[in-house]
């Protein structure tokens, strides 16, 4: 399979990962910046979000990048999760609002805070924005730890400290029946699932996410190389079928 990588990947190491495994796992390796170039078809693709949107929508993919919590896992989401109009959820106090999937990455999650000063604040967060639109909510948790788990054909791979105390590691029993719990016959066969780890001590998803944009923390390339092909194989046969 041929393989284009985008020049500008947020992240060195991400780049470099990405690029190792793809050539250890037997791709040709091209680098690109224009989204619109001549590629060849049934191709995997590796870079930043809007790029990777921008190539979907180039083959004409209707793609749900994940980016939050399928409703498979809410069960393990350890909070209260809700969609409600961005004008709404800016006036809220001590949530975190994100936008949907298919607005990715239109402003970074932050978490709002109360008073005419903290009120302007959730304003310039979410500047350029259409207030009517819809944003993720969710209630604020104490959390200790967060971890990154590679999962590749229902196992995992690998996982990964990126965020709070790395001694506090979580739960693999729990993580795989969250696996057994995601898994169906249109799943992704490769996707990182984020866990938290709470002041409970339990693990709990934070969200789902695609491979073609992820960070990998440390994972073996190859590993990342065989995720990308496998899931980008598994895009274009459903496409086709």
């Amino acid at each position: 399979m041929d393989a284009y990588v985008q020049k500008r990947v947020q992240g060195k190491y991400n780049k470099l990962t990405a690029d190792l495994g793809l050539n250890e796992v037997g791709c040709f390796v091209e680098h690109v910046e224009d989204a619109h170039a001549n590629f060849l078809a049934d191709s995997a693709y590796y870079g930043n979000v809007a790029w990777i949107t921008a190539q979907m929508r180039r083959m004409q993919y209707e793609h749900n990048q994940l980016g939050y919590v399928p409703d498979r896992l809410m069960n393990w989401a350890g909070r209260k999760i809700e969609k409600m109009p961005l004008d709404k959820a800016i006036h809220t106090i001590d949530k975190y609002i994100k936008p949907l999937n298919t607005r990715q990455k239109a402003f970074a999650c932050f978490k709002t805070v109360a008073s005419d000063k903290g009120s302007m604040i959730n304003l310039i967060e979410t500047a350029n924005c259409d207030y009517n639109e819809e944003v993720l909510v969710s209630d604020a948790v104490d959390i200790v730890s967060e971890w990154r788990c590679y999962i590749h054909e229902g196992e995992i791979r690998g996982a990964f400290n990126y965020k709070g105390n790395l001694r506090v590691h979580p739960n693999y029993n729990d993580i795989d029946v969250m696996i057994k719990d995601f898994t169906t016959t249109d799943s992704p066969i490769a996707y990182a699932l984020d866990v938290y780890i709470n002041t409970h001590g339990e693990t709990l998803v934070m969200e789902v996410n695609d491979v073609m944009s992820l960070g990998w923390y440390g994972l073996t390339p190859v590993y990342a190389g065989r995720m990308i092909v496998d899931r980008w194989e598994q895009i274009h046969k459903n496409k086709k079928s």
